[in-house]
C-alpha cells in the first residue's frame, strides 16, 4: 500500500481493504469463487483451440497464450463469479454472518481425537 494508490482509490470512490493473513480460503473472493471456474473454462478453450483446423498439431505459446486466453475470460462469465465471490466472503455486501469461521477458528466445542 502506498500513498499514490490511497489517492487513487480515495478520487475513484474505491474503498481498499488489507486482508488478515492466512485467510485466503475464506475471504478473498477471487480464490473462493473465480480460479476454479476459470481454471475449467481455460481447460475446455484450450481443448476447442487444438480442434480447430489450423491449429492441429499447434502449442499455445507466448505469442498465442493471450488471445486464447481473452477465449477463456469471455467464455466464464466472470463478472458473476466475482460477485458470488464477494458475497460468499461476506465483504459486499458485508455481511460477518456469511464467513465461515470453522476454517478461522479450531472449534474449542468439538472433542479432540
Amino acid at each position: 500500500m502506498t500513498l499514490p494508490l490511497s489517492e487513487f482509490c480515495e478520487q475513484n470512490g474505491i474503498i481498499l481493504y488489507a486482508l488478515p493473513p492466512n485467510t485466503t480460503h475464506t475471504l478473498q473472493s477471487v480464490d473462493v469463487s473465480v480460479f476454479k471456474p476459470m481454471k475449467q473454462e481455460r481447460k475446455n478453450t484450450v481443448k476447442d483451440w487444438q480442434k480447430r483446423p489450423e491449429n492441429i498439431n499447434n502449442i499455445i505459446t507466448k505469442i498465442n497464450f493471450c488471445k486464447v486466453f481473452q477465449e477463456t475470460l469471455q467464455n466464464t462469465q466472470m463478472d458473476n463469479h466475482i460477485i458470488k465471490g464477494f458475497r460468499k466472503c461476506g465483504l459486499y455486501p458485508l455481511d460477518p454472518n456469511a464467513v465461515d469461521y470453522t476454517k478461522c477458528v479450531k472449534n474449542f466445542l468439538e472433542k479432540e481425537h
